[in-house]
């Protein structure tokens, strides 16, 4: 990125969506090795991995997964040299992923400003493993959350407070725009219209492709105090 001198967020969003059409393969691959499943279940869709890493087995659930094994509910349905069914959680996630990957692609000549794709991998794979950890079998740690969970929160948070400031920077832009008094009415609500379609964080950390049709919108920017670049 240096070496060419790429923008940081313009490269992140061409490779966002690639990133989580990874992580939905990877997921396959977990499923075919009988790994990262999920709680025991009776649906008419939970599987068995008796070959799994752990395999999902009495045995194996007392001495890899106690506080399933030792719960009511568990020992009053299972007895030993039972097979045990499972949320089959590697198909949820690639699913899910599969879903992300469609919607980054929709809307990756659709974004407000650069960027985006990425916030919008982060905010939505966050909150996709977070649910998914629910029923999968991983320690509980801080607020009986598992790490997977916490790092979920994190990656939610700074993509929400990312998004937002980029939005709250052009409603501040439009703003000025509107207020200003030199220009028609018409001709401010065109103006505010073109900012809000290019987006930015108040515009002047953010690089973005100007067209010929936006150049109206770079001078005013510019006469409002706003340092704008191509």
């Amino acid at each position: 990125i240096r070496k060419n001198n790429l923008n940081w967020f313009q490269v992140s969003d061409w490779v966002a969506p690639y990133l989580i059409l990874g992580q939905a393969i990877g997921r396959i691959g977990c499923f075919l090795v009988g790994d990262c499943y999920g709680k025991p279940c009776s649906l008419p869709w939970a599987m068995n991995f008796s070959k799994g890493l752990p395999p999902t087995t009495y045995q194996s659930f007392k001495y890899n997964y106690p506080n399933i094994f030792n719960s009511n509910s568990f020992q009053t349905i299972y007895n030993p040299g039972d097979y045990i069914y499972v949320h089959p959680t590697q198909l949820y996630e690639s699913g899910i992923y599969l879903v992300i990957f469609i919607y980054l692609i929709y809307i990756r000549n659709q974004k407000k400003y650069p960027g985006l794709i990425m916030l919008e991998y982060l905010f939505l794979a966050g909150i996709s493993r977070f649910l998914i950890e629910f029923l999968r079998l991983n320690p509980a740690y801080i607020f009986n959350l598992s790490g997977a969970q916490l790092i979920s929160i994190m990656m939610m948070l700074i993509s929400s407070i990312m998004m937002y400031n980029n939005r709250s920077g052009c409603f501040t832009i439009c703003k000025d725009i509107y207020k200003n008094p030199l220009y028609p009415y018409e001709y401010r609500k065109r103006e505010s219209r073109q900012v809000m379609n290019i987006g930015g964080d108040n515009v002047s950390r953010v690089m973005v492709d100007l067209s010929l049709e936006n150049k109206i919108t770079k001078d005013t920017l510019n006469h409002l105090g706003y340092s704008y670049f191509e």
